[in-house]
């Protein structure tokens, strides 16, 4: 949805959206590594 109000930085912009709870598809310690890949792959 584009509209004048969504123009320049976008980061405080709120969505007409309700997120929903669900559970997680990765655990904390698959996620642990894929951030450490990530921050090794950056730097």
């Amino acid at each position: 949805m584009r509209t004048s109000e969504y123009a320049g930085c976008t980061s405080w912009v709120q969505l007409p959206v309700t997120p929903r709870l669900a559970a997680p598809v990765r655990d904390d310690a698959a996620l642990s590594e894929v951030a450490t890949r990530v921050r090794e792959a950056v730097d």
